[in-house]
């Protein structure tokens, strides 16, 4: 994927075992050492996802609400402007969030 032509992004990770978390930024993303932007955010699931059933079987409206009421509650970290560190691109990583500069 070609994410350096995307406006916006909405980056989404999960791991192995069920935990999800991303950020959302608003600047295109390309080789260069750091942004300051200040409408991008991290973001996190409180709670890990729901293992969903398998295709094949038929889920209920309850246990959809289920899985959205607990896959929907989620944290929000806005950027402080602690410093000038929104997001970075380089050959080899994609960051997002702030830091410790000169890492």
């Amino acid at each position: 994927a070609n994410v350096a032509r995307s406006r916006h992004t909405f980056l989404v990770i999960e791991t192995l075992h069920g935990h999800v978390f991303g950020c959302f930024m608003t600047k295109p993303w390309e080789k260069t050492y750091k942004y300051k932007d200040c409408e991008s955010f991290l973001w996190r699931m409180n709670n890990r996802r729901i293992l969903r059933p398998s295709a094949s079987s038929v889920v209920d409206e309850q246990t959809l609400i289920d899985i959205a009421t607990v896959e929907g509650d989620i944290e929000v970290f806005p950027r402080t402007g602690a410093n000038d560190l929104c997001q970075l691109l380089t050959h080899d990583k994609m960051a997002c969030g702030g830091g410790t500069v000169g890492l």
